[in-house]
C-alpha cells in the first residue's frame, strides 16, 4: 500500500486571479501549480475536501488553517495515466484511469488499494471513459468519448439485459450493484467528458465537436443536450479525426436543447446550493470551456418532457496566466471550485464566491416552447416501442391498409433504424405514406443503410455523407418523389433533397439546372459547397454556362468566408482539393474557366490549381512563378510546392531563394531538388538532414550521394543525427542502408549502425556535439529575463510567425498542429514558450505521429487523419496525404515524437521574442 504523503506547502496568494466574474462575484486562488499541476479532474471527499488527479497521481489538498488557500496535500493514489473522472460514493472510490473504471473501499481518509476490483474496460485517452456521478436514486453512472472502447454485449463487463447492445460514438452507461455490470443507456455521442442531473432526473450533458471540420456541409457545433436514455444521440464514428454525425432535424436522432458554437466541453455541474441566490446564477448549470478558457451558465426551462436552454457567459481568462477549466465542484457553503489543466498547462483551482447581493443579478429571456422538442422525444420513444416487435408481426402492420400515417411512420422507422432489410421493399413500396417530406428523405438513406461512413470512398473523403452504404438498384421512383422536394421553400429539405439525389446519381439536366440556380455571390458558402458536392456526384453534363457558374462561386468562397472563425479550417482545403478535382474531371472546363480570372492568382486558390489536370495546372504553375518571381503573391502555402513540380529546372531554380526564405516550404524544395541535384544546392540538402519527416530525410541522403565526398565535420554530425533518429530497427533498413552508404563514401569508414558511426566520429573530433537537436534550455534560462513582454509588435510577430512556418501548420489549410485561438487563455506564458522550446515533450493525441511500415516495404511517418476498417489515410507533412489500405499495413505504432521541429526560437533576439508573443496574445 502507498502510504499518504503528507505534505505544507504554501504559495503566494497574493497572485491576481486570472479570472473575470460578473459583478457581486469574488475570486480567490485555492491552489497552484506546485501542490497539484495539470489537473485533469476534480471531485470532493465525502467531507467535502478537494480530491485531483493528473498523470502520476491523486492528491487530497486542504485548508486546515482556514484561510481560503490549500495548506496541506496528501497523496491518496498513484496512477500512470491521471484520471479522467472520479466519484466517492457509499464507502468507494470510484476511478477513470490507468485503463479501466475501478472500484476502491474508502473509508474517509485512505484508498485502500487492496480492495480494488476492475469494473470496466476503458481506453485513456481524451476521447475516452470519463466522469462518473451518482443519480438521486444512488445509480452509477459514467459517460465517455468515442475512443472508449467499452466493451458490447459479448462481454462479461455489460449486463444481458443492457437496452443497447453495442455502442456507437461515445456513451453513457449504468451500473447495475447486484452484478456489477453495466447497462448501455444512451449513445451517438462524440466525446462528452461529463454530465450532470436535473432535480427531476434528467442527464444533462455538454458534447464536442470536429473543430477540424469548421466550415464544411457536415461540421456540427459543440451542443446541450437532454439525453434521451435507449436513444441514439447522432455521431457515429470514434476518433478525434471523424466526424459525419446524424444531421439534427432528422428523425432518428435525439435533437440537440441549445447549439453553443466552438468550444471543448470538459466540466458540468448542476449548482443546488443558496449562495448565489438573486444573482441570476442559481438553479443551473456550469459548464466549462477548455479551449477558450470560459465558463457558462445555463438556465432550463420547460419539463423534463423537453426542455429549452439559455447560456450567458459566466467566467472568462484575463492576462497571461492561462486558465484551461477542467471540472467544477460546490462546496459545502454553496461556493463553486474550477481546477485548470490538461496538456501539459498550469495546474490551479479558483473558488469564486458571492458576496455583493446589491449587484445587479442576470437578466434571462422568458422560456420558449418546448413543444417540437417534446415532441420529437415523444416520437422516438414509440419507434424504440416498435423495435421490440419480431419481424412478421412488423411486417403485418406495416401492409395495413389505410393505416394512421403517425403510427405507420414509426412502424417504418422501427424497421428502418434496425436495418430489417426484408422489410425495405415494403417500405420503398408505401413511402409515400410518410407524413413529412424529411421522413421521405430520411427512409431514402436508410433503404440504402445510410451514409457510407466506413466503406472505400475512391473519389475522396469530402463525398462520404453523400453516398450511400448500399447502393439502391432501380432508383426511378425513388428520384421520381425527391425531384419536387428541392423545389421547397425550407432550406434544409432543399439540402437534404440534394443530398439524396447525389446518393441516388441524378442525371436528369433540369435537376442540375436546379442546384445552379442555388449557387450565387451572395449564397450561404456553407450550402455552395454541400450543392457543389451534389453537383460533382450527378451524372448530368455540365454546360457552359453552368461552367461559368461553378467557377465564379468557387472564386467567391474565399471572400465569402473572409470574417468567419477561419482559423481551424484545417480539412477544409483538402476536402475542397477533393471536390475541385472531381468537378474538374466531370468537366476539365472548370479548370479554365478558373484561369481567366485575375483573382484566382491569390495564395488561396492554389490548393484549386494542383487539382487540374496536367495542362491547365502547369499553365496555373508558370503564372504563380511570375508572381513569386515578382514578390508580388504575399503569402507562400506550402501547396505552392506541389503545384511547382510542373515546372521545369530552369523555371523553378531562379525563385529558390526566395521560397527557401519560407521554413514551412523547405521539405518540399529539398525534394524537388533531388530530381536535378548540384553542388550549389549541398546546404538546402544537409538542412534536409535534420528534417523530423523520414521522407525528406531519405531525398536529402540520395542527393547528397550524388554529390562530391568532401564533407566539414558539421555535416557529419548532420548525417550522424540523421542515421541515430533512424534507428535499427526492420521498417528503417532501406533508409538506414543508404544513409550507412553515404557515411561510407564521406568517411571512407564502413559502419553497421549508428554505435560505430558515433565511435569513429568521436575518435576524428572529439569535442564534437552530438546532442539532441531540441533548442538548449540554458540559452532559454538566459535569454527569458531579457525579454521586455510588453514591447512587442503583433505586426512584426505576424511576420515572424509566418516566415518560420508556423503558420503552415496552426492556420490556414494544414491539418498539421493545433489552431491557436484561445491559446493565451489557456496557456501560462512560461508553459506556452515551454511547449515551443521542447515540442516533443507533451504531444496532445491528434497530433502524435504514426510511424507505419507497410508490406511493400514503404516507410511512413505522419499524423492520422482518417482510420476505418479500410485502411488509413496519414497526413506525411503539410502537403502531403498518403492512402494506406488496411490490407497493405504491415506494422503500426505511435511516436512520442512532434512533427513540429526543434530550433524555432534559435536565432531569435528577445525583441523578436517579444513581438512573437505579442501576435499569440493578439
Amino acid at each position: 500500500m502507498i502510504a499518504a504523503l503528507l505534505l505544507l506547502l504554501h504559495f503566494n496568494i497574493a497572485e491576481k486571479p486570472s479570472l473575470k466574474v460578473p459583478a457581486g462575484f469574488q475570486v480567490e486562488q485555492f491552489s497552484d501549480n506546485i501542490q497539484a499541476n495539470d489537473i485533469y479532474h476534480m471531485t470532493l471527499d465525502p467531507r467535502g475536501r478537494v480530491v485531483v488527479t493528473s498523470r502520476g497521481y491523486v492528491k487530497r489538498l486542504e485548508d486546515t488553517h482556514g484561510t481560503g488557500h490549500c495548506d496541506k496535500v496528501t497523496l491518496l493514489m498513484e496512477t500512470k495515466t491521471g484520471g479522467m473522472g472520479m466519484l466517492f460514493a457509499d464507502g468507494y472510490f470510484y476511478f477513470t484511469g490507468d485503463g479501466w473504471v475501478t472500484r476502491y473501499k474508502y473509508d474517509g481518509e485512505k484508498i485502500d488499494l487492496t480492495s480494488a476490483k476492475k469494473l470496466l474496460p476503458t481506453k485513456f485517452t481524451e476521447h475516452g471513459g470519463h466522469n462518473l456521478r451518482k443519480a438521486a436514486d444512488g445509480s452509477i453512472y459514467l459517460i465517455g468519448g468515442n475512443d472508449n472502447e467499452f466493451p458490447d454485449l459479448s462481454s462479461q463487463f455489460i449486463h444481458p439485459l443492457s437496452p443497447i447492445t453495442k455502442m456507437e460514438g461515445g456513451g453513457i452507461l449504468k451500473l447495475d450493484p447486484k452484478t456489477d455490470r453495466w447497462f448501455i443507456v444512451a449513445h451517438g455521442f462524440r466525446n462528452p467528458y461529463d454530465f450532470d442531473f436535473t432535480s427531476e432526473g434528467e442527464i444533462i450533458t455538454w458534447d464536442s465537436d470536429t473543430e477540424r471540420d469548421y466550415l464544411l456541409p457536415w461540421y456540427i457545433p459543440t451542443r446541450l443536450f437532454q439525453v434521451q436514455q435507449n436513444q441514439h444521440h447522432g455521431w457515429r464514428l470514434p476518433g478525434y479525426q471523424n466526424a459525419l454525425a446524424r444531421r439534427n432535424y432528422y428523425p432518428d436522432v435525439v435533437p440537440i436543447m441549445l447549439d453553443m458554437g466552438r468550444s471543448s466541453p470538459t466540466g458540468v455541474y448542476r449548482y443546488r446550493g443558496k449562495q448565489f441566490s438573486g444573482s441570476g446564477y442559481e438553479n443551473g448549470f456550469f459548464v466549462a470551456d477548455w479551449t477558450f478558457g470560459k465558463i457558462y451558465f445555463v438556465k432550463l426551462s420547460g419539463s423534463p418532457k423537453g426542455y429549452t436552454a439559455e447560456a450567458k457567459l459566466f467566467a472568462e481568462s484575463v492576462g497571461e496566466a492561462g486558465f484551461a477549466p477542467t471540472a467544477i465542484v460546490e462546496e459545502p457553503d454553496g461556493s463553486i471550485l474550477v481546477s485548470s489543466g490538461g496538456r501539459g498547462t498550469r495546474g490551479v483551482i479558483y473558488r469564486i464566491r458571492y458576496t455583493d447581493k446589491s449587484a445587479k443579478p442576470a437578466e434571462w429571456n422568458s422560456p420558449v416552447s418546448s413543444k417540437e422538442f417534446e415532441s420529437r422525444r415523444m416520437r422516438l420513444e414509440a419507434i424504440n416501442q416498435w423495435k421490440k416487435l419480431a419481424t412478421p408481426e412488423l411486417r403485418k402492420l406495416l401492409s395495413v391498409n389505410d393505416p394512421d400515417p403517425v403510427v405507420w411512420s414509426q412502424q417504418a422507422f422501427a424497421a428502418l433504424m434496425e436495418e430489417r432489410t426484408v422489410l425495405f421493399p415494403l417500405i420503398r413500396d408505401r413511402l409515400k405514406l410518410l407524413p413529412q417530406a424529411m421522413d421521405q428523405l430520411r427512409a431514402i438513406m436508410l433503404l440504402g443503410k445510410d451514409w457510407n461512413i466506413l466503406g472505400p470512398c475512391p473519389e475522396g473523403e469530402v463525398f462520404r455523407g453523400f453516398e450511400l452504404t448500399t447502393p439502391i438498384q432501380s432508383p426511378r421512383d425513388l428520384l421520381t418523389l425527391t425531384r419536387p422536394i428541392l423545389k421547397n421553400a425550407d432550406p434544409l429539405l432543399r439540402l437534404e433533397a440534394a443530398r439524396v439525389l447525389a446518393m441516388l446519381e441524378e442525371d436528369d439536366p433540369s435537376t442540375l439546372a436546379a442546384l445552379c440556380s442555388f449557387l450565387s455571390l451572395q449564397s450561404d458558402p456553407v450550402d455552395d459547397v454541400h450543392y457543389l458536392i451534389c453537383i460533382a456526384r450527378m451524372k448530368a453534363p455540365i454546360n457552359a454556362s453552368q461552367t461559368e457558374t461553378i467557377a465564379h462561386v468557387m472564386m467567391a468562397l474565399d471572400k465569402k468566408f473572409s470574417g468567419k472563425q477561419l482559423g481551424i479550417k484545417q480539412n477544409f482545403s483538402a476536402r475542397l482539393g477533393e471536390l475541385i478535382a472531381q468537378l474538374v474531371l466531370r468537366q476539365p472546363q472548370i479548370a479554365e474557366s478558373l484561369l481567366k480570372q485575375k483573382e484566382f492568382f491569390e495564395p488561396a486558390q492554389i490548393g484549386y490549381a494542383i487539382k487540374f489536370p496536367a495542362d491547365s495546372r502547369q499553365k496555373a504553375a508558370r503564372e504563380f512563378a511570375k508572381l513569386v518571381a515578382a514578390n508580388q503573391l504575399g503569402s507562400k502555402p506550402v501547396e505552392l510546392i506541389d503545384l511547382f513540380a510542373d515546372l521545369s529546372e530552369n523555371e523553378l531554380r531562379p525563385l529558390l531563394p526566395t521560397l527557401w526564405k519560407e521554413f514551412a516550404l523547405r521539405d518540399g524544395l529539398v525534394k524537388l531538388l533531388t530530381k536535378f541535384p548540384r553542388e550549389a544546392d549541398r546546404p538546402y540538402f544537409l538542412t534536409g538532414l535534420d528534417s523530423t519527416n523520414s521522407s525528406t530525410v531519405h531525398s536529402a541522403v540520395v542527393a547528397l550521394s550524388q554529390l562530391k565526398a568532401e564533407p566539414k565535420e558539421t555535416e557529419l554530425i548532420s548525417l550522424f543525427k540523421a542515421i541515430r533518429d533512424l534507428g535499427d530497427t526492420k521498417k528503417a533498413e532501406n533508409d538506414l542502408k543508404k544513409s550507412l552508404d553515404l557515411w561510407e563514401k564521406w568517411t571512407g569508414q564502413k559502419a553497421m549502425n549508428s554505435q560505430e558511426a558515433e565511435k569513429w566520429l568521436l575518435a576524428k573530433y572529439p569535442t564534437a556535439n552530438l546532442g539532441t537537436d531540441e533548442d538548449d534550455p540554458n540559452f532559454w534560462r538566459e535569454i527569458y529575463p531579457k525579454v521586455n513582454w510588453d514591447s512587442g509588435d503583433p505586426l512584426r510577430g505576424a511576420k515572424l510567425f509566418e516566415t518560420r512556418g508556423c503558420a503552415t501548420c496552426h492556420q490556414g489549410t494544414s491539418r498539421m498542429g493545433p489552431d491557436l485561438a484561445g491559446v493565451m487563455k489557456r496557456f501560462s506564458k512560461k508553459d506556452l514558450f515551454t511547449a515551443i522550446l521542447q515540442p516533443s515533450k507533451d504531444v496532445a493525441p491528434q497530433y502524435r505521429v504514426q510511424e507505419i511500415e507497410t508490406e511493400d516495404g514503404r516507410r511512413i511517418t505522419g499524423i492520422l487523419i482518417f482510420e476505418s476498417a479500410e485502411g488509413l489515410i496519414v497526413q506525411s507533412d503539410a502537403t502531403t496525404t498518403i492512402r494506406i489500405a488496411g490490407n497493405n499495413i504491415a506494422s503500426r505504432k505511435t511516436s512520442k515524437k512532434s512533427l513540429m521541429p526543434a530550433g524555432l526560437l534559435k536565432d531569435l533576439k528577445p525583441d523578436e521574442i517579444a513581438d512573437l508573443f505579442a501576435w499569440l496574445k493578439k
